[in-house]
């Protein structure tokens, strides 16, 4: 028997990828929502785990950001080469495959700082480790997709 050939998915409508999107932050939301429920009604404890926990996050998180650089460089170069067929599929109201995962990606990688800044909150990290799951919030929801913005970036790629 012949394995299945993996088919390769087109231009997604941009729709669906900004519920994905606010998915992620829906979930970051309501972690750390929980956290910070628990922190304000339980009784303080020994912290040290979740302080350390909390600058864990930040390093994690200064690693996401230069993992994220090179996959838009990455995805960038990649549009450069089928600006064309991206210019039209933006136009149909879809999102080219490279800003489809660049998206998801760039969006996985930031609710991935934030949950782990929301797990240092739950673990007794002080209240400045709130600032992690905020700061990934921001993040998330800057990778929304829109179809300007879409445009402009795609249009810059082939310069």
């Amino acid at each position: 028997m012949s394995p299945t050939p993996v088919r390769q998915r087109g231009p997604q409508p941009i729709r669906s990828a900004r519920v994905i999107v606010v998915g992620m932050a829906v979930g970051v939301l309501a972690l750390t929502g929980v956290a910070v429920f628990i922190k304000q009604t339980s009784p303080p404890g020994d912290s040290s785990l979740g302080r350390t926990l909390a600058l864990a996050a930040l390093g994690l998180g200064a690693g996401l950001a230069g993992t994220y650089v090179v996959l838009r460089r990455s995805a960038i170069a990649r549009l450069g080469a089928t600006r064309a067929e991206a210019l039209a599929a933006l136009e149909r109201g879809e999102l080219p495959p490279e800003l489809l995962g660049l998206t998801i990606v760039g969006a996985a990688l930031a609710e991935g700082f934030g949950l782990f800044g929301a797990v240092a909150l739950l673990l007794g990290a002080p209240w400045f480790a709130l600032a992690e799951p905020i700061l990934a919030l921001a993040l998330i929801l800057a990778q929304i997709p829109g179809r300007e913005r879409a445009l402009a970036l795609v249009r810059g790629s082939g310069a």
